[in-house]
């Protein structure tokens, strides 16, 4: 455990209501990134995750405990391809399934678009939180919700990293806007404190942003994050205030477990706060149920998409950089730009079908044609070079970054050129396109990622990294 200085220390005082248990248990997961099953697509890690053992493990959790609570700390929905397929409908259900209370929302749950996510929380028996998330209409969202457990009214309010909005499709979100987390905390949480006699923060932020507005906030003692986390993360840290922020590792590995243990005097801010984590073993029991409304989901979606599409003659190992070729060609474009986060690692070999295709394309998105000039593009392959997140770097085809050439042609920094990208991408994502006058592809017909994979392969036939590839500048930059 790591003890990190806070700049102050406050202590909110609530009288309690009467109290039943001097025990509970919070049972939390996060960043499980869709992921339905364990090992389902090419690039999932052998055994992890898997809402069958999931489900399974905390039903007999809450079993076990009787005053216990189950929250996520968000992008449970998507985006593997299973969970994809129906838009997150069969994980909202065994979410529900299995006892969730409550899920702050991360920006996979912006996936599908604000109607599907609309239906989803219409759907799901827990509520959807995002204080700080503002959408036009009726919102899916709520911005805390408060639950009794043990005879204790708990309160817990949810909050996402504003900078998110950045990696969400806006032509997907109209109007979506993720405002400041703390100013979102200022204007709920008088409220809450005068409803509840504890309250817990959720947020779906780095670790770092997490600690500074659990510093900042000190009324709420225990955080439970999401987002960026990894096994090489503490997964409790705890200021010198008491206050805990707490996390998974995130991708289904594990379920955490969070024990608070209320003094004889029953001040919630006094109690002992202990956290650890369970792993999604191999050897954990099956929810067979869950297993068989898994295997059939896989199966519908494996029948509708098992058509074969091409033969692949030499396989080819960065389909991203194929990507990227493909669309520059359909485009007719002097070079092309993709981001990796777009995309999954997936090597293309033996015979394709629409299954290949899903497990490539992370996130379906539009192919527009946008204008830049030759000093833009040379901003953004620096910039990329320089991101540390890699799904953020970019793949460029039919642009010579080192021998500053474009289509064959030496690049001038006032000269504009015809790139064609996503539609994300030449919305601001990422931040590499400050804006752009777009071009959507086809006649009122949006040209989308898949629709060119999977034109280009049927059109082939038999494929390799070259095959059906438009003469660039006889090398591809990324």
């Amino acid at each position: 455990m790591i003890r990190l200085a806070s700049t102050f220390i406050l202590l909110l005082l609530v009288v309690p209501s009467a109290w039943a248990a001097d025990t509970l248990h919070v049972f939390h997961t996060n960043d499980s990134l869709g992921r339905l099953q364990r090992n389902f697509t090419a690039d999932e890690h052998e055994g992890v995750g898997g809402m069958d053992r999931i489900v399974g493990l905390l039903t007999d959790l809450q079993q076990q405990h009787a005053v216990s609570l189950v929250v996520d700390g968000g992008d449970v929905l998507g985006s593997a391809a299973l969970s994809n397929f129906d838009g997150g409908r069969l994980m909202v259900e065994l979410l529900t399934a299995a006892g969730v209370a409550a899920i702050v929302v991360g920006n996979h749950e912006f996936d599908y678009g604000l109607d599907t996510l609309r239906q989803r929380a219409e759907d799901a028996g827990f509520p959807f939180l995002g204080a700080n998330v503002q959408v036009p209409g009726t919102s899916p969202l709520r911005p805390y919700v408060i639950v009794e457990r043990g005879g204790r009214r708990l309160g817990l309010i949810g909050v996402i990293d504003p900078t998110l909005a950045g990696v969400i499709n806006k032509q997907r979100n109209p109007g979506l806007v993720l405002g400041d987390p703390a100013a979102a905390l200022e204007q709920w949480l008088p409220a809450l404190a005068d409803s509840t006699d504890w309250i817990i923060g959720m947020a779906h932020m780095n670790l770092d942003d997490t600690m500074r507005l659990a510093t900042d906030h000190p009324a709420i003692t225990l955080w439970i994050a999401g987002f960026g986390t990894s096994g090489l993360l503490p997964h409790d840290v705890q200021l010198v205030s008491g206050t805990h922020v707490i996390s998974t590792p995130g991708e289904g590995r594990y379920v955490g477990d969070i024990e608070v243990c209320w003094p004889d005097s029953g001040i919630p801010q006094g109690a002992d706060i202990s956290a650890r984590l369970l792993p999604v073993s191999d050897d954990l029991p099956v929810d067979e149920n869950v297993l068989q409304r898994i295997a059939g989901q896989r199966q519908r979606y494996e029948r509708s998409r098992q058509e074969a599409l091409a033969e692949v003659v030499e396989p080819i190992d960065d389909a991203m950089l194929f990507m990227a070729d493909i669309i520059r060609t359909r485009a007719d474009a002097e070079a092309s730009i993709v981001n990796r986060g777009t995309f999954r690692e997936h090597r293309l070999a033996g015979q394709l079908s629409f299954v290949d295709v899903d497990r490539l394309i992370r996130y379906e998105d539009n192919i527009v044609i946008v204008d830049l000039t030759g000093a833009e593009l040379k901003s953004m392959a620096q910039r990329s070079t320089g991101r540390q997140s890699y799904g953020q770097k970019l793949v460029f085809s039919g642009f010579d970054v080192a021998a500053q050439r474009i289509d064959g042609r030496v690049l001038h920094a006032e000269e504009t050129y015809r790139v064609a990208t996503t539609q994300y991408l030449a919305g601001g994502g990422d931040g590499y396109i400050a804006k752009s006058l777009q071009h959507d592809l086809g006649d009122g017909d949006p040209m989308t990622l898949s629709r060119v994979l999977v034109d280009h392969l049927r059109a082939q036939g038999a494929v390799g990294p070259t095959t059906g590839i438009a003469p660039g500048t006889g090398a591809t930059w990324k």
